[in-house]
């Protein structure tokens, strides 16, 4: 698929997107990630508020969601697989979280079981090997959105939000950690850096987003 946003036209992955939990988001195209039977989803992300349960980011439905909270207690973080069957698999790390704080965060489900790891570093795993193909529903991809009306909206900032089809390495997470991508490597799905102060996809594959509410782009990350 030819990109309608060239090598050229890419700039540095310096800005972030915010959030101010007035139920701003971005909002993906349906659709996107369905027949991914493994993913590794990547972004740095800071709480500037850590209410119940609030979001950074969620692909699915209402009780089909794969996505990333911060739990009941605040300061935990959480990775979270619902099936079409109300089925839960989660991995939670306790105490782990302060506001205005960046984390680099990636989640990784597929063949070899669902792993979170914070800043490079496992935190921990389960043996449950579904994926995106597995939610059998991907009506609402969200940067920030809420999936369950009852779940605090969030406030913060992402910044290099990252898709891959493939199960990534503890070593591979590490190595591009601090790393600006280009969109073109080999395996990357999706690439929202919000360069461009927008929400568009720096990858070949056009998955851009729409800016919802108060949602903006701009600073720098870091």
């Amino acid at each position: 698929m030819n990109s309608k946003h060239s090598a050229a036209e890419r700039q540095p992955a310096n800005r972030v997107l915010q959030l101010d939990g007035s139920g701003d988001y971005v909002r993906l195209p349906s659709g996107l990630f369905d027949d991914l039977e493994e993913a590794t989803v990547e972004a740095w992300v800071k709480w500037q508020r850590l209410g119940p349960f609030s979001q950074p980011f969620g692909f699915g439905g209402m009780w089909q969601v794969m996505g990333v909270n911060n739990g009941h207690t605040t300061r935990a973080l959480t990775f979270f697989i619902y099936l079409q069957v109300q089925e839960l698999h989660v991995i939670t790390a306790l105490d782990v979280l302060q506001a205005d704080h960046w984390y680099h965060i990636a989640i990784v489900s597929g063949k070899g079981g669902m792993k979170l790891y914070l800043n490079g570093v496992l935190t921990g795993a389960r043996d449950f090997k579904g994926s995106f193909a597995a939610i059998g529903n991907g009506e609402q991809n969200l940067f920030g959105g809420v999936h369950w009306p009852d779940n605090t909206s969030f406030y913060g900032q992402l910044a290099e939000v990252r898709i891959w089809s493939y199960c990534r390495s503890e070593k591979q997470i590490r190595q591009t950690l601090h790393q600006g991508l280009a969109g073109d490597e080999a395996d990357l799905v999706g690439l929202w850096n919000f360069a461009a102060a927008d929400a568009r996809d720096s990858s070949p594959n056009d998955y851009d987003g729409v800016l919802v509410g108060n949602a903006r782009c701009g600073g720098v990350l870091f």
